[in-house]
C-alpha cells in the first residue's frame, strides 16, 4: 500500500481514490494463509472477494437469528412494563 494512502491525517480525495483502488485490487487477490508449521504462505484458492462474500452470508444468518431474540424479548420486556 502507498504509504500517502494509509496516512489517516492527509485525507484527500485523490488519497481515499488511492485507498478504494487499493483495496480493490485486494479483494481481487487470492487469499492466503500461513502454515504455522512451515511459516510459509500459502494459497487458499479463492479470492477475498469470494471468502468476504462467504464470510457474510454465514455470519448474516448468525445476525438475523440474534436480532429475532432480542427483538422477542425487548417486546416482551415493553408489554410486562
Amino acid at each position: 500500500m502507498n504509504h500517502d494512502f494509509s496516512n489517516s491525517v492527509n485525507v484527500t480525495k485523490e488519497n481515499l481514490e488511492g485507498l478504494e483502488k487499493t483495496g480493490q485490487q485486494l479483494l481481487q487477490e487470492k487469499v492466503v494463509k500461513m502454515n504455522l508449521d512451515t511459516f510459509n504462505l500459502e494459497e487458499f484458492g479463492e479470492t477475498n472477494a469470494e471468502a468476504l462474500d462467504r464470510w457474510k452470508k454465514k455470519n448474516t444468518n448468525d445476525l438475523l437469528i440474534y436480532l429475532i431474540i432480542n427483538f422477542t424479548c425487548i417486546s416482551k420486556f415493553i408489554h410486562e412494563f
